[in-house]
């Protein structure tokens, strides 16, 4: 049986984030034709956790050499000193923030052992934060597998689409000079790898148009999720409304608050008896929280808030990754209302599938169209379904990984 070497920037369980459902699907997908070692850091609050976290993750894919994670500070250290230390570090080495910020010596150190002592026939580079160990593994082991990159998104783009939205201000600076970087990084690293498994069709299609010679590399291998229960009708719901996220993620947070301080209050001026749904991490550090707005934290289960809801808002305006929450809700029939960030990467048709504004006036009035108009719920939730099938079913969407993998 084939072997991979699966190393990932967070270890992919509790499913609390996007990122770790979003990788958590690859493995399990996987896992159905290859034997895997996985190596994933953690952040260090959650090192304690770390013994269930393994039992629990080894439960549900049997089929998995589960490494103990690294301790490394992805989301507990915050502080703008460490900000700045690993920024200084990426410009010095030309790489971008989100590359840097994750350097590990003991990550390095784990992978590079485990190569040397141990065959693998694939190494699987999930997401661009732990690309730099490229740089720190033998030509000679290299050139004993096949290293693939799992390209969760083109950050040069989003790092530009938020500098495009934004005002100028000096933290921009700082901004267009991590563009830089990205876009010279990015593409070193398409070249570099042997194949590329862009997680939409978009993306591969991106990186063709910028370089048509890295267009054989590229393997189709969409975010592949289970078909929700077709009973679920939220077209028939009250006018409730469901934020899915870690709050203390900057971005999460700024956009939230975003909504709860400009869009929030025209909607219950409109729909006195709209509710928001707030389920995630970090709710605490919001601000202006009224009446209808229920903050619940992390929750062990998500459904009932999917079975409760009539529209799912996306308000983010930075940040980076393919939006699982989207793609989830929509799997289950929940209309979506997103910024152009917030639905970036996935190949949605705005007006068809999702209903997108960047200003919060048009926002406020998006939601309320949905909550009031029963037909339009229903007509969204259709094509949302249709869509996740058509693109992202994991029965029956075509993907060229089990090729790969047997040609190994």
């Amino acid at each position: 049986m084939t072997r991979v070497l699966f190393i990932t920037a967070r270890f992919p369980w509790p499913l609390g984030s996007g990122q770790q459902i979003a990788t958590f699907q690859d493995l399990r997908y996987l896992a159905q034709y290859t034997h895997i070692d996985l190596v994933a850091l953690i952040d260090r609050t959650e090192a304690e956790n770390t013994p269930q976290y393994m039992q629990d993750l080894q439960v549900a894919i049997p089929n998995l050499t589960i490494h103990p994670p690294i301790p490394h500070p992805i989301y507990s250290n915050r502080n703008l000193t460490s900000k700045a230390t690993a920024f200084l570090r990426g410009l010095a080495k030309q790489q971008p923030f989100i590359v840097s910020k994750l350097h590990n010596q003991e990550l390095i150190h784990t992978v590079v052992y485990l190569l040397a002592n141990q065959t693998f026939d694939i190494l699987y580079l999930d997401q661009l934060g732990i690309t730099y160990l490229l740089d720190f593994i033998p030509i000679h082991l290299k050139n004993r597998i096949q290293v693939v990159y799992r390209i969760h998104d083109i950050m040069a783009e989003t790092l530009y689409l938020y500098i495009s939205n934004h005002r100028w201000r000096p933290s921009n600076i700082a901004i267009m000079l991590d563009l830089i970087n990205c876009t010279w990084y990015e593409h070193r690293i398409w070249r570099q790898v042997n194949y590329l498994l862009p997680i939409t069709t978009r993306i591969g299609q991106i990186i063709s148009e910028q370089d048509s010679q890295l267009t054989t590399k590229i393997l189709d291998f969409p975010l592949l999720i289970e078909p929700a229960h077709p009973s679920l009708t939220p077209e028939a719901n009250g006018p409730n409304i469901l934020y899915i996220g870690s709050v203390h993620y900057p971005p999460n947070l700024a956009g939230l608050q975003w909504f709860i301080d400009k869009c929030w209050p025209f909607i219950k001026k409109t729909i006195p008896q709209a509710q928001l749904d707030i389920v995630g991490r970090g709710g605490e550090k919001l601000k202006n929280i009224t009446d209808g707005i229920r903050v619940h934290g992390y929750v062990d289960t998500i459904e009932p808030f999917y079975q409760q809801a009539a529209v799912l808002i996306v308000p983010l305006f930075s940040g980076s990754g393919v939006r699982l929450k989207i793609l989830e809700a929509m799997n289950r029939g929940l209309p979506v209302v997103s910024t152009k960030i917030g639905y970036l990467g996935l190949e949605l048709t705005e007006g068809q599938h999702i209903l997108v504004a960047n200003d919060a006036h048009n926002f406020a009035q998006y939601v309320c169209y949905l909550l009031s108009d029963r037909h339009a719920r229903q007509r969204f939730s259709q094509n949302g379904r249709l869509f996740v099938q058509h693109y992202h079913n994991i029965h029956s969407t075509p993907c060229d990984l089990p090729r790969l993998i047997l040609s190994c």
